[in-house]
């Protein structure tokens, strides 16, 4: 019985030696395809220019948004109370742990990653929602800085820089009554629960 047989495609390597073939030459992308192999790639799928850009500007903003993903963190309640404590923000400017546990609830949910843009052009970072205004740079923002330190260092999972500048924030005369979640949810409450059952 008669077999047709078809010939294999040429394997195509992989690894920090991969390479493609642009122009009839071989250029080597070392593990990382070069704007060459991209828009090589691209036409061998058919795509046409104006795909081929958009495709190109949602890059920057998903890696992005994959990095700061990756470096941010949800604490649990107890997790984040034990670490506010250790960090002497128990009674610190007369505010108790649980104040400063409730406040970080009710800015981000715990969530250190988070970003809030603002009306004014403002925009706030980290799990206590610091303000860039007042007290971080960012890219956007006319700001004082006065923690000195990048918006962007306040949403990794490493919070110590979030809570050496919010130690500095409330010095100030308004101190938690600047946070809205606090004043809306936190002051003048029962607050307990926040770092109950915790074994601190």
């Amino acid at each position: 019985m008669w077999k047709q047989t078809f010939p294999s495609p040429p394997k195509t390597p992989t690894g920090t030696n991969a390479f493609c073939k642009v122009g009839g030459q071989t250029a080597s992308i070392e593990g990382i395809p070069g704007q060459d192999c991209i828009d090589k790639g691209i036409a061998r799928a058919g795509l046409g220019a104006g795909m081929k850009a958009s495709l190109l500007l949602l890059l920057p903003p998903l890696i992005a948004c994959l990095l700061l993903k990756a470096r941010g963190k949800t604490f649990s309640r107890c997790e984040l109370a034990l670490m506010l404590q250790h960090s002497g923000l128990d009674g610190y400017e007369g505010y108790s742990l649980a104040d400063w546990v409730c406040l970080a609830y009710f800015s981000s949910g715990f969530n250190t990653a988070k970003v809030t843009h603002n009306s004014d052009g403002s925009s706030e970072y980290g799990i206590f929602q610091i303000n860039s205004r007042l007290w971080c740079s960012d890219s956007h923002s006319t700001t004082k800085d006065l923690c000195d330190i990048s918006c962007r260092d306040l949403l990794t999972d490493e919070i110590v820089d979030d809570i050496d500048c919010i130690k500095k924030a409330v010095i100030d005369s308004e101190g938690l009554n600047a946070w809205m979640g606090w004043r809306d949810h936190c002051r003048g409450r029962n607050l307990n629960y926040w770092v109950n059952t915790c074994n601190l």
